[in-house]
């Protein structure tokens, strides 16, 4: 019995190739030549599915080793990140969390103090005596209104030195300013 045969053209058009690509694959020993321009039909489909087999295979290893090299150059990067943030810390050109809110919070009560002590110093120096407990009341005020805006921003600057607490958010209502009678 004798296996059907195709020519070049009709083995392209049922893989799916041209007529060059047929031929490079038979060079290569996918398609079984049955003659000049003639080419075993079942031979040739048996060895293109088993090309198409190893090409597949290849393409899943290959997508396997991509993923483990982008997975080792993110490590790499991190562990360079680390590495470099340490390096800063150590020259000094970078401060931990708490240490920036433990300066903020001081910094934060040295101008709420600072700010409190205001009407008891300026307005004597600058008033009539019959005047001083009128223009504290106005200064008292003005201040008041300044520590409220800054309250509603979520800092207590009017209440808090401990830095784990700055960030607490206060009503308005907390803020308030006693000026001595």
């Amino acid at each position: 019995m004798e296996e059907r045969t195709v020519s070049v053209g009709e083995l392209g058009r049922i893989c799916g190739l041209g007529e060059k690509q047929v031929q490079n694959l038979a060079n290569d020993g996918v398609f079984q030549k049955a003659g000049r321009g003639a080419y075993l039909l079942e031979e040739s489909l048996r060895g293109w599915l088993e090309y198409r087999e190893r090409l597949s295979r290849r393409d899943v290893s290959l997508a396997a080793d991509v993923d483990v090299v982008v997975e080792e150059a993110k490590k790499m990067r991190a562990e360079r990140e680390i590495k470099e943030i340490q390096a800063d810390l150590m020259k000094g050109r970078v401060m931990e969390t708490e240490a920036v809110l433990f300066v903020a919070g001081e910094v934060l009560t040295m101008i709420r103090n600072k700010l409190l002590a205001l009407p008891d110093r300026l307005i004597p120096e600058i008033v009539q005596p019959d005047e001083v407990v009128a223009a504290k009341d106005v200064a008292g005020r003005m201040i008041n209104e300044v520590l409220e805006d800054l309250s509603i921003s979520g800092y207590d600057i009017a209440r808090e030195t401990d830095f784990k607490r700055v960030c607490a958010p206060v009503s308005a209502a907390d803020v308030t300013f006693s000026s001595p009678a």
